[in-house]
């Protein structure tokens, strides 16, 4: 009975799968097949349905052929990959093979196919036996050093037994050369064909989970102590080292009677007798149990970690260090970040990630990454890519050089998609520069209407004002009565206490200082006549001769109004120093008091409304207001405004 070949099939096409299951059974192969289509079907796969060949599609939506070649390559490098697929790219065949596939094949032109298969079989198992041949001769070394000193050690017997070769002493022998076997971990069994009974020694019991049997154990008896799936396995065996009288190696599963389930490889030699015909078997086995359950456990974690990266609002990149930064693994995030499979990036075949960043981003990121490299920091940077659908996607990705010998050969990091933030932030942005714009307009409106007011006070009010008082100076003096000339005196001087109001409001609505004398002078003008009013003394620390525009002047003319305004209502204060200077970049304007001070909480409070009013004059000619203590405990506001405003 010859065992069937196991044959894992990666297709997510069922009409395919039949197809070229349908060619495969046309040949003299016996197989029992499997069909996966995602990723974790596969791991399992690997390793509970153990595959003699995989045959695999290329291109499939969610898990494509070089990732599943990359698992093969992990888990069981000796295990045949056949590429049966229906891309004829000439480039992508060559490094599937570079990449370990054993042969690519189109689905158009499965002729070929059943030879592929027979011939990547017999390949394998040379590779096998090739691997086989090797651990066995490390265990004949041991057993030809142990041999020796079993033949030495009862020579030596016999010597002192006067030479005679008795029965006993090659009983000796063969008990010497077991005790030598069993202390490696081997155990050993021989079955006879003639009375299909095995026999097992101590070690051999032991590692097959049954009690020593001096009868021996029929071939049926043996094979219930093996695991279910392996049974016809070794059924085969027998069968083939009778007819093909060859040295067999196989690895199966044994369950003890309290269901534990061992991993054991042995190897078989078949003894001929002098017509030519199989007599025993002799074998060797010992147990791979913990080789295979970290195979298991690593299987596992690898599994994990996947589905853990593949799980991430991003990908995790390892890339070499060279000119085009080569991709040596990206994960399954890419897909959904660029719209490009992982495989394509994989060694560049396809495409490099480099290839995607715009033009106008590449020398930036690749002078950051360079940097960060040479001086050995992780760096972190944002760029902008051109995605599978032709569209622009914004990057972030953080990453650090990976040394060997102090030299620099990779860098692994993690990139993900922040299209969405840059858009907030750009819609926030444009909200802002359309409410400073907004701002601006307001205040110009507000200026323009301080204007219109200020000169309808001064020509209409002012000038009637005037007029008035002329009149009733004109009046007093055709006047003879004392008590209306007091009258007419008094009323002449409400009417000039009523002419300076007007030229007050006049200045504060429009200083006509600014356009003719500068902003030194007007700040100089409004803070005495602050000080007269309020009774707080102010100091002055101003530079002379600064050439600021109207507009300038005007904006940081108010800025110190507001100031002296919001010190004259909340900071009790009795002192106000102010500043105004000029540096090779900046107008500085800077007004203290040794008031009570602002608390945090007005200084947040969204109904600031004096002081959201001067940082957005700030703002609009591009400069910054802070709020802050000195070393004095001054309340200190700071107004810095760049010159090329």
């Amino acid at each position: 009975m010859i065992n069937p070949i196991r044959l894992l099939y990666v297709e997510d096409d069922s009409s395919d799968a039949e197809i070229v299951l349908r060619e495969i059974s046309k040949s003299d192969l016996t197989f029992k097949h499997l069909i996966v289509d995602t990723k974790e079907d596969y791991i399992e796969a690997l390793v509970s349905f153990i595959p003699d060949i995989i045959i695999s599609d290329y291109f499939m939506p969610h898990f494509d052929g070089m990732n599943a070649l990359s698992l093969r390559n992990e888990i069981t490098i000796h295990t045949p990959f056949i590429f049966v697929t229906g891309s004829t790219s000439e480039e992508l065949a060559v490094e599937c093979m570079k990449a370990g596939a054993n042969d690519y094949i189109l689905k158009g032109n499965l002729e070929k196919l059943n030879s592929s298969i027979k011939s990547s079989l017999s390949n394998r198992n040379a590779m096998l036996l090739k691997h086989e041949i090797e651990l066995l001769s490390h265990l004949d070394e041991k057993l030809k050093t142990a041999k020796q000193l079993v033949l030495k050690k009862s020579d030596e017997l016999l010597a002192n037994n006067n030479g005679y070769k008795t029965q006993a002493f090659k009983e000796g022998k063969l008990t010497f050369l077991d005790m030598v076997i069993e202390s490696i971990g081997i155990g050993t069994w021989v079955y006879k064909f003639s009375e299909n009974i095995s026999f097992f020694n101590t070690k051999a019991c032991q590692l097959f989970g049954f009690e020593h049997n001096e009868g021996g154990l029929t071939q049926e008896e043996f094979i219930e102590h093996c695991h279910p799936k392996d049974r016809h396995k070794l059924i085969s065996l027998f069968e083939s080292a009778a007819k093909n009288k060859t040295e067999i190696v196989t690895n199966f599963r044994v369950i003890f009677p309290d269901g534990t389930i061992k991993f054991l490889e042995t190897k078989v030699k078949t003894i001929i007798n002098n017509q030519g015909n199989p007599e025993r078997l002799y074998g060797m086995v010992w147990d791979t149990t913990d080789q295979q359950l970290l195979l298991v456990a690593l299987h596992e974690s690898i599994r994990k970690t996947n589905s853990i990266i593949n799980n991430l609002n991003g990908a995790v990149f390892r890339c070499k260090y060279d000119e085009q930064l080569t991709t040596e693994y990206i994960s399954e995030g890419i897909l959904e970040l660029s719209g490009f499979p992982a495989s394509d990036f994989l060694l560049n075949r396809v495409r490099s990630f480099v290839s995607l960043v715009i033009s106008e981003d590449k020398v930036r990121v690749l002078k950051i990454i360079n940097e960060a490299v040479i001086a050995k920091k992780s760096f972190v940077t944002e760029f902008r890519i051109t995605s599978e659908k032709g569209e622009i996607i914004w990057i972030w990705v953080r990453g650090r050089g990976v040394f060997t010998s102090n030299k620099a050969v990779a860098i692994e990091g993690f990139i993900t998609d922040i299209t969405e933030r840059k858009n907030a932030e750009d819609e926030l942005k444009s909200s802002l520069d359309q409410l400073h714009e907004l701002t601006k307009y307001i205040e110009k409106v507000r200026e323009d209407e301080r204007i219109a007011i200020s000169r309808e006070l001064h020509d209409d009010l002012g000038q009637s004002l005037t007029a008035i008082k002329i009149d009733l100076g004109n009046i007093k003096q055709t006047v003879s009565d004392s008590n209306t000339v007091i009258k007419i005196n008094k009323v002449i001087g409400i009417v000039g206490e009523t002419i300076k109001s007007v030229q007050r409001l006049t200045s504060q609505l429009r200083p006509p200082l600014i356009n003719d004398l500068g902003l030194e002078a007007a700040i100089e003008w409004y803070a005495n006549d602050f000080s007269l009013r309020t009774k707080i003394d102010i100091s002055f620390d101003i530079d002379q001769g600064l050439s600021i525009s109207t507009d300038a002047s005007l904006v940081i003319f108010r800025i110190m109004q507001e100031s002296l305004t919001n010190i004259a209502r909340h900071s009790k204060a009795t002192h106000v120093s102010i500043a105004l200077s000029k540096t090779n970049e900046s107008i500085i304007l800077m007004v203290s008091d040794n008031g009570i001070g602002i608390s945090d909480e007005k200084l947040k409070s969204k109904k600031s409304f004096g002081i959201i009013s001067m940082k957005e004059r700030a703002r609009s000619l591009g400069g910054t207001l802070n709020l802050y203590r000195d070393s004095n405990n001054f309340t200190v506001i700071k107004l810095v405004v760049p010159i090329n405003s």
